[in-house]
């Protein structure tokens, strides 16, 4: 895990710096509460993490295998 100092304000970028995939700025810090801005392309997926995980708890599941007809 990489772990970044910024300050208000200041953006971290992801990928390639002449085209990055994302950006995340630093955009309010109250108290204990830091809030971010996240600018990536709609078809990458955000998600906090919270949310990630019921997203997976809640995938279907292969109750049984699909099977060859003939066989």
């Amino acid at each position: 895990m990489l772990v970044i100092t910024r300050r208000e304000g200041e953006e971290v970028v992801i990928g390639d710096p002449a085209n990055p995939i994302g950006v995340i700025r630093i955009a309010g810090i109250k108290g204990d509460r830091v809030r971010i801005a996240l600018e990536f392309p709609r078809d990458i997926q955000v998600h906090r993490r919270e949310v990630a995980e019921q997203i997976l708890a809640e995938q279907p599941q292969v109750v049984g295998k699909i099977g060859n007809a003939a066989g």
